[in-house]
């Protein structure tokens, strides 16, 4: 739900840098093929650039294994609940999404209503014409040119008809059904709005200079048949002929071709995507390391003076020196506060000098503590009491910190090993 929404909104910001580098620099030139793929491979990049996560790996190995507490103060393992918000906002665009496929959808029946009514006057290739009743301006939909001949002369309606072949024959549609898909999905981005009217406008460009190519068509001719005619239905996912861009339609024919040296402007999309993938693409991972130390090792060596755990407070309650913290169900807590160095001390003394941890649970929640082992415990090769809680020692004062476990621990103390065995070693006193 989280990652999705994220990556909705780094796919309208690399949508919105397509569409800026279009219209500030592309958009009054001639270059109307050019641009058509320069438009679609922006909502290509838009959808597949925020899904490549490159990761830099960096090994730093460590001679004691980490703390208990993480640098930004809390437990590791334990996430508070600050993630609510995401769920609003996820079902706020849900709804908008499904607003906006509706609307495409009532454009979808709309357009086939049409079409049915109409009849198939002629087929060329896969092509059908179809003329309808409709006061309607021409418009084409994938392999379907739809038109009234009573509208128009038949004169004008030659070379209307052969300009809704180009955008057939083209496949304009999937370009605008493309920019459609785009809208729906990011429908909280306006430049996704926009960016399909750009889109749009550009192959009736393309269209227009092709109809104006040909031998029989006068380019004179066609402008005016844009002036002179402007009605029709309002449906976004069709290419009709007669549009409010008519204006444009007509300065853009009359517009001198631009020189290939312009070209180089399409470059200007390649530091924008940089300085995305920089940002957003590219992560660095740190995986820490102990020296001579892994999962499997029986024997450990601390030399570190927080290699022992800090003091874990729940409701109030201080809990045991080998307290679990995976006793305590996330979704039970309330709170969490990290005392560190004499802040712990002062309110906890001597217990908490290694980082205090103080657990609220939420009213009416209780845990259930895990059955704490009881490992042997030797202070310079000398066993002490069952309940001696080694917390009392002052990390200052250890020289080394020794651990066995399973077999090597039972083998060489017996039974009463079995839940591992820790020798600790002071430093001497000329040492210290």
């Amino acid at each position: 739900m989280e990652a999705y929404l994220i990556y909705t909104l780094k796919s309208a910001l690399i949508l919105s840098i397509f569409w800026g580098v279009y219209v500030l620099f592309l958009k009054k030139e001639t270059f109307f093929y050019v641009n058509r793929w320069f438009l679609v491979l922006g909502i290509l990049t838009a959808v597949l650039l925020p899904l490549v996560q490159l990761q830099h790996i960096i090994q730093v190995e460590v001679t004691a294994p980490l703390p208990a507490i993480s640098q930004k103060g809390s437990v590791a393992g334990i996430i508070p609940e600050f993630t609510s918000w995401w769920t609003y906002l996820f079902y706020t665009y849900l709804l908008g999404c499904i607003y906006c496929t509706t609307q495409f959808l009532i454009e979808l029946f709309s357009l086939k209503r049409i079409i049915q009514n109409g009849k198939i006057t002629k087929q060329i290739g896969g092509t059908k014409f179809i003329e309808v009743n409709a006061k309607t301006s021409p418009f084409s939909f994938f392999h379907t040119i739809v038109y009234n001949p009573g509208l128009h002369q038949q004169s004008e309606l030659n070379t209307i008809l052969e300009h809704e072949r180009i955008h057939v024959s083209q496949k304009h549609s999937i370009d605008i059904l493309l920019a459609t898909i785009i809208k729906i999905v990011l429908w909280f981005n306006p430049i996704s709005w926009m960016y399909k009217k750009e889109l749009a406008q550009n192959l009736e460009y393309i269209a227009d200079f092709e109809s104006c190519s040909q031998p029989q068509t006068c380019e004179k001719a066609y402008q005016y048949l844009l002036l002179n005619q402007l009605s029709g239905i309002s449906n976004s996912i069709i290419n009709p002929f007669f549009n409010s861009l008519i204006k444009k339609r007509i300065l853009m024919l009359q517009k001198q071709r631009s020189h290939r040296k312009s070209s180089w402007k399409y470059a200007l999309i390649l530091p924008f995507l940089a300085c995305f993938m920089l940002l957003f693409s590219f992560k660095t991972h740190v995986n820490y390391s102990p020296v001579n130390q892994s999962v499997d090792d029986l024997n450990l060596n601390l030399k570190i003076q927080d290699s022992l755990p800090p003091l874990f407070v729940i409701n109030g309650k201080k809990q045991a020196a080998d307290f679990d913290i995976n006793s305590v169900s996330t979704e039970t807590i309330e709170s969490i506060s990290v005392l560190k160095g004499e802040s712990g001390i002062e309110q906890f003394g001597e217990a908490g000098k290694n980082g205090v941890i103080m657990i609220q649970l939420k009213p009416n929640s209780s845990f259930n503590a895990i059955p704490s082992k009881k490992p042997l415990i030797f202070v310079d090769d000398k066993q002490m009491p069952a309940d001696f809680d080694y917390n009392t020692i002052d990390p200052n004062t250890i020289e080394s910190v020794d651990v066995l476990k399973d077999k090597s621990a039972t083998k060489k103390y017996g039974k009463d090993a079995k839940d591992g065995v820790i020798k600790i070693y002071t430093k001497k006193q000329e040492d210290q």
